[in-house]
């Protein structure tokens, strides 16, 4: 094991470290805090110790503390507690000692002070009563910040003058080599082509190619081969897995809701898919962005515009409020959008002027109040699309038809066969009843609360399909009458079906269900006004328990947090619960029983195929029996009083006639017809989305059930971003520094606001669309080169990066829009640029000069994201599965791309958090990569790892020479044939490794997976060269 240590070794010592770009709270957010900290805290603190002095009368040493404008005038409180003279004061490190002539403040109230002003120090109101705010007056928006570089109208820079013409492929060269023949560079040569391909294929596409198409494009010298290879790369469908997964991270995407509860946003994906698809078709950007915005005014009748909203609603949310938190949490995601708004597509911070005018860019409070109202009423929803709705009506109509045809040959056969026998038994044949003889219910009326498909099937069960989860506290309610008396049990059997998950009985993935609740009411039908009463329940017993506690029969009594569930021996069979009541029920006439059905969590957790009886006998079996149907029993107990058949009902009499057919062979070959076209039912098609809108319902929560409205009518301006400080109603509206002088929009007609506000951001003569384009092509860069022309992608304010090759940037964003913002003419332009082909060779002389490549005299090696790096190791295992689209999975085991990993924000992928997976919280321009040995022990010791070692084993089981299966290791896994040290090495440590495992008594094979799983760990295998 020494060699493999050794290869091991080389990813902890040879891995650079990078910058950690760590994520902060946001400035509104400490805001809030802050202002929590001085109402509950520092307000009482400051009146009782130091307004005296520093608010009313003389001010003693001319410090005012009774506004924060005044304290911040006197300049003794500082940017921070650190710097702050007030703190030096109160803690007495430096005189003056505060409070004057009084005792030192306890230590709990010095550190609240210190925490509220390194929280901004807010206020609520002023410390005095009657003392005006001094009113300073909203920042003004002028030309002169209208002129910054980022906000100017887009131009169409000259070509700059170069010495060395020969050299550039495409005009982006141009302005490379123009910076570095400034400064006395000279770029790179040309990298070599197997070098050439597998950095194109991991930064389009996020996989390694294949040791075949390595050696196609190395043997292709016809001119244009590299220009064709992009082509083809660019069209891959494997492109829009890639680039999705970036948009990813900027759009803050994940499937849950956050916070401490966390609940499941099971139809999130959707957004996920609408991403890959629309990057592989090549949507033009500007409509790209107004979808998001605003997809469902823009085009309501394209499930893809729908779906496109999703970016909206990708935020967190609390779902668990209390009624104070209200109308803060709504503003909390009011700012989640529209500062992610910023971020994504304006590189902005936008939410910093959610207190005060911001600090460092010209965005007043005004501006973003008038931002956040453009979707004062945006709520996330479910809506139901159907794509192949008219398929789906034509399965069901063929079926139904069948099914008529199978009914009418039962009844004929009935009436031709059977019917003389029939006869014969109604006035002949024992009906001596059994006592414990299950009696089968026929529900009457039956409503999922969640709007469930359900049918009734031949036997009297409820199909219960739905792939929608919402999160509600009753699900199912059926209703039954009957004139039965002294009921002493109901049993509901949860039988299974073709149409369920692994066959049921359950309806999530297993097959399994958790039933938290069950509850029983009855009406007595010989009232004039009968009122439903519930029924007092005794005791449960089922056929299958997970447990006797928490998921046994009686959990569904609501005694414990859980509910009845099965056993796992027990998926895929049918099964039973019986409840005993505590008294028999029934009255002097008919009654009608209701029962209600409720997960608790979602219908997923439902059972999928409930069927109610009802017993006289305590000592009723609890097992799944076909039973007899009401209408028979009812039709037996006349005969048997009576033996008078004429005055059966007719469905009684149809009950008897099926009672009796059970001994008839014909009949019985006929309905076994029946029940088994019964299990072909159709099942439709519909997928539920997750979008956003101002016209539907908002997405049920545990809060929505102590009156959280989800939106409310109108938006304030916001005191310190204070809800209990509400000013005027803010109007609709943009950003002052992106408008142009004179430039007008539609007025907002109250309701889509939002289709306005997309048509201003992408709008280049009038908005916002310059600075959008340039954001978008920086941020294409930055994935390409591992640095943006910007260094900070999401923020191209005043405390962002200036741009590195302003010029650069300012063409290659006029000329994405005039080309209609083609996003793949933008990757194909960069990629075939002589920039994008240099090598990484290091040269000392250069780096004197550039020690960081800020003027990209070569191309920078550079760490994967962790999704490169497991996709790699699945494609090289040859356990890849392609699979594109649809739900994804938390399983670590997955093997479809990592880009389908369900996001559950409280529960990331540990495999993939270890190689700086983001948090999904906030919008993300650049990861940070960190260096730490875990990674390496993952490469050494994780399962996962073990087993991408054994299937790129299985790749090479075929060669038994060591120097060809060597070869052939390098081809796989680098694109590259093995220098002769590499070989050398390999071949020693095969053999060694083989021995060792022949000694033990073990398969000496299982060296090859052991040289396997050192090849992943090599450096080679993690970077981009």
């Amino acid at each position: 094991m020494k060699l493999l240590f050794r290869y091991l070794g080389i990813l902890l010592c040879s891995l650079p470290l990078t910058g950690v770009f760590g994520q902060e709270l946001s400035h509104a957010a400490e805001m809030k805090g802050g202002l929590a900290l001085f109402k509950n805290e520092v307000r009482g603190i400051l009146e009782q110790h130091c307004i005296e002095c520093h608010g009313q009368g003389d001010l003693e040493g001319d410090f005012d503390m009774s506004t924060r404008g005044s304290l911040f005038e006197s300049g003794f409180v500082g940017g921070s507690a650190a710097e702050s003279d007030l703190v030096d004061s109160i803690t007495h490190r430096f005189e003056p000692f505060m409070p004057h002539e009084g005792d030192k403040l306890d230590e709990g109230s010095i550190e609240a002070i210190a925490r509220w002003i390194d929280l901004g120090a807010p206020y609520d109101h002023p410390l005095v009563e009657g003392v005006t705010l001094k009113n300073q007056g909203p920042v003004e928006v002028t030309d002169r910040d209208r002129d910054y570089w980022a906000y100017r109208p887009i131009t169409m820079p000259d070509f700059p003058v170069i010495q060395n013409d020969l050299w550039p492929r495409n005009e982006i060269d141009h302005f490379v080599l123009n910076q570095l023949e400034e400064r006395g560079l000279s770029p790179n040569e040309e990298a070599k082509r197997r070098t050439l391909i597998r950095r194109l294929f991991l930064n389009a596409v996020g996989l390694p190619p294949s040791p075949n198409e390595v050696a196609v494009f190395v043997g292709d010298f016809k001119p244009g081969a590299y220009e064709r290879l992009v082509e083809r790369v660019l069209n891959s469908k494997h492109f829009g897995e890639r680039w999705a997964r970036h948009w990813m991270d900027i759009s803050r995407f994940a499937e849950t809701m956050g916070f401490e509860t966390d609940f499941d946003r099971p139809f999130a994906y959707h957004y996920r898919d609408f991403l890959i698809k629309v990057f592989n078709q090549n949507m033009p950007y500007d409509q790209f962005v107004r979808w998001q915005i605003a997809g469902d005014q823009l085009d309501p009748e394209d499930p893809l515009a729908l779906i496109a909203t999703g970016f909206l609603g990708a935020g967190v949310i609390s779902t668990v409020i209390t009624e104070k938190e209200f109308e803060s949490a709504r503003y909390d995601e009011l700012d989640d959008m529209v500062s992610t708004i910023g971020a994504a597509f304006l590189g902005t911070t936008i939410g910093c002027a959610r207190c005060h005018d911001h600090k460092y860019d010209p965005i007043p409070t005004k501006d973003y109040y008038g931002l956040i109202a453009n979707f004062t009423r945006t709520v996330r929803t479910y809506i139901d699309q159907d794509p192949f709705a008219d398929q789906f009506e034509g399965q069901l109509a063929k079926f139904d038809l069948e099914k008529d045809r199978l009914y009418q040959e039962l009844a004929r056969y009935e009436e031709s066969v059977m019917e003389p026998r029939f006869e014969s038994w109604l006035k002949e044949g024992s009906f001596d009843i059994p006592a414990d003889r299950w009696i089968v219910l026929s529900p009457d009326t039956f409503e999922s609360m969640q709007d469930a498909e359900m049918n009734k099937l031949w036997d009297e069960s409820m199909l219960v399909q739905s792939q929608f989860i919402d999160v509600d506290n009753e699900n199912l309610v059926f209703e039954f009458e009957t004139s039965l008396q002294n009921l002493a049990a109901l049993r509901m059997e949860t039988l299974t079906h073709p149409l369920l998950p692994n066959q049921g009985p359950g309806g999530d993935y297993e097959g399994g269900f958790t039933l938290l609740n069950l509850t029983v009411e009855v009406q007595d039908l010989s009232l004039e006004e009968p009122m439903w009463k519930k029924v007092e329940l005794e005791s449960a017993v089922a056929t299958s328990e997970k447990n006797d506690q928490s998921f046994s029969a009686k959990a569904i009594f609501g005694h414990v947090s859980q509910g009845w569930s099965i056993s796992e021996n027990a998926l895929g069979k049918d099964q039973a619960i019986v409840i005993w009541f505590k008294e028999p029920l029934g009255f002097r006439k008919s009654i009608r029983i209701r029962v209600k059905l409720s997960s608790g969590l979602n219908l997923h957790q439902m059972v999928g195929r409930p069927r109610f009886s009802v017993t006289h006998d305590r000592d009723a079996p609890v097992e799944v029996s076909s039973g007899v149907s009401m209408p028979a029993y009812q039709g037996m107990l006349k005969l048997f009083v009576g033996r008078q058949p004429e005055t059966l009902l007719d469905k009684e009499r149809t009950a008897l006639r099926r009672w009796f057919g059970r001994e008839d062979t014909g009949w019985q070959i006929i309905w076994r017809g029946i029940q088994e076209h019964e299990l072909n039912r159709p099942k439709t098609q519909k997928l539920r989305i997750m979008v956003a809108t101002d016209t539907s319902p908002p997405i049920w929560h545990r809060s929505a059930a102590k009156g959280f409205p989800s939106f409310y009518e109108e938006t304030n301006f916001l005191e310190r971003g204070d809800t209990e400080q509400k000013g005027a109603v803010a109007q609709p509206g943009f950003l002052q520094v992106l408008m142009r002088p004179g430039s007008q929009f539609p007025s907002d007609s109250g309701r889509d606001s939002r289709k306005r506000f997309s048509h201003w951001l992408t709008d280049v003569e009038a908005g916002a669309g310059s600075l959008l384009a340039r954001v978008f092509v920086n941020r294409v860069w930055y994935h390409y080169f591992g640095r943006g022309i910007v260094e900070t992608p999401n923020d191209f304010g005043k405390q962002g990066g200036d741009p590195s090759h302003p010029e650069l940037l300012e063409w290659l964003a006029a000329d994405f829009v005039e080309h209609g913002w083609d996003i793949k003419r933008l990757h194909q332009q960069i990629l075939t640029s002589a920039t994008f082909r240099q090598d990484s060779e290091f040269d000392a002389k250069k780096s004197n000069l550039d020690m960081h490549n800020r003027w990209l005299w070569r191309y920078v090696p550079r760490r994967f994201e962790v999704e490169v790096i497991r996709d790699s190791l699945l494609i090289v295992s040859g356990l890849l599965d392609r699979t594109q689209f649809g739900p994804g999975t938390r399983d670590p085991d997955m093997l479809r791309r990592s880009i389908y990993f369900y996001i559950k924000r409280s529960a990331l992928i540990p495999e993939m958090v270890l190689f700086d997976w983001p948090e999904h919280l906030v919008s993300i321009g650049r990861r940070h990569s960190t260096t730490i040995g875990p990674q390496a022990l993952h490469f050494l010791n994780s399962r996962q790892t073990r087993k991408y070692a054994e299937g790129f084993a299985q790749r090479l089981a075929s060669w038994n020479d060591l120097d060809e299966l060597v070869l052939q290791a390098y081809l796989i896994a680098f694109g590259r044939f093995p220098k002769t040290e590499e070989i050398e090495l390999g071949k020693q440590f095969l053999t060694t490794q083989a021995s060792s495992y022949r000694e033990k008594g073990h398969n000496p094979n299982l060296a090859i997976v052991d040289y396997c799983q050192s090849l992943f760990s090599l450096n080679e295998f993690v970077y981009i060269r």
